[in-house]
């Protein structure tokens, strides 16, 4: 018997899925489930002989391996190894991402073959490209770049790609790409959608798309990219500049309203206007904990009713997450657990916080950080908490360029598409 088929028989000894069969003078190995039983047919069986040039030719043994696991057939006789490509289709149809929906444009989406994604984004972009296959351990992955895209950019990131030694998912190979892994901040883009890969393109960024996944992934990424969504390019510039600012506003208000209600409450009270003074200061009568424990609570169960709601079918997600609220928020301050004024500030944040999604974890991390630093020193607190926001979001960057790219220059033509979405300008 041949020494490959052996090794195979070796290595998959207590995998009842994988076969060995003889065929004349040759042997052909494949894995059910894996591979077509029409394809085997057609491509092997129903031939009175082998055509090398039919086939791709295998020269390692653990080549032969990846190769049988990826869905083909390996064909062996003699002293040479054969690849035939008899692999399922079992992929997904092409259907829109129900995370990235739009009204006004195409309705395709990534699926979980990159060579399908690939094809999106080549049939929608009719122009060179540059594509590049490689794998990672059993994993394969395409980089598409243009021509004008910065050759520093392209390096540092294929030398990041050569140190990674394995590949769990998507997000195992976002963090090993990130610049700063601690961070709570997203410093790579990803996008479910072939015409957004398109217009990153046109942005001179790389596009990368992981065999498995239909997520693709974009470097450099800025901060600016965090408020942006498909639709603001598909509807006119002046309602999509608004959005984008409502987006921008509804990220500081969600991280800074609680923490700015508790300084003002606990330190500064004479800031606010008396009578609603005199109301938030009724609604609290009865009321046995302190502010910020009312705060920190009415938080925290908001997150479990995210999180519930996530874990359910969707058609119930939506309802449990409202109802749920009411019931919580209105028996708490039957109960006097919380007052009125807190449940309106905690709503407030957490639902402009749903508006920035991107960027739950850092808002939730750095909203609860300001809370407490509010609460401690006032003032003081609140200022210090805004300061390592703006730090930690300066010192940030993406692939080495600087993360808060352009949101605070004073250059109009930089920050022209940053805050706003200005129509294109004719050449």
């Amino acid at each position: 018997m041949n020494d490959l088929i052996k090794v195979l028989q070796e290595w998959f000894y207590n995998d009842q899925t994988f076969c060995i069969k003889q065929n004349d003078d040759y042997y052909y190995c494949y894995i059910n489930g894996l591979s077509d039983p029409d394809k085997i047919g057609e491509l092997i069986l129903k031939k009175n002989k082998i055509l090398t040039a039919d086939y791709k030719k295998v020269v390692k043994e653990d080549e032969a391996i990846i190769s049988l696991l990826n869905g083909n057939t390996i064909i062996v006789k003699d002293d040479y190894y054969l690849e035939v490509d008899t692999r399922i289709s079992l992929y997904r149809s092409i259907e829109e991402p129900d995370d990235e929906k739009v009204s006004g444009g195409p309705h395709e989406g990534f699926n979980e073959s990159f060579l399908n994604n690939v094809t999106l984004i080549r049939r929608m972009m009719r122009q060179r490209l540059n594509i590049e296959f490689n794998k990672i351990e059993n994993k394969y992955y395409s980089l598409i770049y243009l021509d004008t895209i910065n050759t520093n950019d392209l390096k540092e990131l294929k030398g990041r790609l050569e140190s990674i030694s394995e590949i769990i998912s998507i997000e195992s190979l976002r963090e090993s790409l990130k610049d700063n892994k601690y961070t709570f901040f997203q410093t790579i883009g990803n996008t479910e959608r072939p015409d957004v890969a398109i217009r990153k393109l046109k942005e001179n960024k790389i596009i990368l798309i992981l065999d498995g996944s239909p997520i693709a992934l974009y470097l450099p990424y800025t901060f600016n990219e965090n408020f942006e969504v498909p639709n603001d390019f598909y509807f006119n510039y002046a309602f999509s500049s608004i959005n984008r600012i409502i987006r921008i506003a509804c990220f500081y208000i969600s991280i800074l309203l609680p923490g700015f209600y508790i300084m003002l409450l606990c330190y500064h009270h004479e800031l606010i206007p008396t009578k609603l003074a005199i109301s938030i200061q009724s609604s609290r009568e009865g009321v046995p904990f302190p502010s910020i424990i009312e705060c920190a609570l009415l938080l925290f169960f908001f997150e479990i009713l995210r999180e519930g709601g996530n874990r359910i079918p969707s058609s119930l997600g939506s309802a449990l997450s409202v109802v749920g609220a009411i019931i919580i928020g209105q028996a708490a301050v039957d109960a006097r657990i919380v007052s009125t004024s807190v449940v309106i500030i905690v709503a407030i944040s957490s639902i402009t916080s749903l508006v920035s999604n991107k960027m739950n974890g850092a808002i939730i991390m750095f909203r609860l950080l300001i809370l407490i630093l509010s609460s401690i020193l006032g003032v003081q607190g609140f200022i210090v908490g805004m300061s390592l926001l703006f730090i930690h979001l300066n010192d940030l960057k993406s692939l080495g360029h600087n993360y808060f790219t352009n949101m605070f220059s004073f250059n109009l033509n930089k920050i022209k598409n940053t805050y706003l979405r200005v129509p294109k300008e004719k050449k």
